[in-house]
């Protein structure tokens, strides 16, 4: 019998968690309850996030408390995602950064280094290139 997921809504016969990799387990793990984890791995599941769907999120990354992930967003490695941030469609999160709590991150936005609490960050309007793509070889 599969164990009723803690995020599932009242109602929601269909509900199944998100993947949650554990260490202590060393596996991937679907279907839980919060109170038959050991206590050490508790610490990793966070409340009332959103992560939609087509994320990839990386190797000892966190996700903390009432966050929204938008889709095809790529979380890497040893990345924290403070409390109640957005990241928006597409963005890109690169390797052992820390996002601010409460910042947005706008749709396509490429986060290299840490960001501030409390910011917005957008990516630039694409420029047009010098060369035509006539010019440029292949």
């Amino acid at each position: 019998m599969a164990a009723k997921a803690t995020h599932a809504v009242e109602g929601s016969a269909s509900y199944r968690s998100p993947p949650f990799y554990f260490p202590s387990a060393g596996k991937l793990v679907w279907d839980l309850r919060f109170d038959e984890l050991p206590e050490k791995d508790q610490r990793f599941l966070p409340t009332e996030i959103a992560c939609l769907s087509g994320n990839h999120v990386g190797h000892d990354s966190r996700i903390d408390d009432h966050c929204f992930i938008s889709s095809h967003v790529v979380i890497s490695g040893h990345v924290t995602v403070g409390a109640y941030s957005f990241i928006g469609v597409n963005a890109t999160l690169r390797n052992s950064i820390t996002i601010g709590e409460a910042s947005l991150i706008g749709a396509g936005a490429l986060i290299m280094k840490d960001t501030r609490p409390h910011s917005v960050y957008v990516p630039d309007r694409t420029k047009v290139f010098p060369k035509s793509s006539d010019e440029i070889d292949l």
